[in-house]
């Protein structure tokens, strides 16, 4: 179980993100609210604090929404640090 999940609009495009296999994939597979298009899930770092964490992501077979999970609010955390350059 992960702490957060959020979804995102279709995708199509993953070559650039670690293909996940074994237990990590099995649970985020266990996690997803809709039957998943491919046994595919995804793994990318993102930003939180003062390190990155791993956010795991997993395409629907409705029209494509990508879920992401991950056990840290990183989304919460860029929006209320990052800073827009001026």
């Amino acid at each position: 179980m992960f702490n957060y999940m959020w979804t995102l609009p279709p995708i199509d495009e993953f070559s650039d993100l670690i293909i996940v296999d074994g237990s990590t994939r099995d649970n985020v597979i266990s996690n997803m609210p809709e039957v998943e298009r491919t046994n595919n899930v995804y793994k990318m770092y993102i930003p939180y604090d003062n390190f990155i964490v791993p956010v795991y992501l997993c395409k629907a077979d409705n029209n494509g929404t990508v879920y992401l999970f991950s056990d840290y609010d990183v989304f919460g955390y860029l929006i209320k640090n990052v800073k827009e350059d001026k």
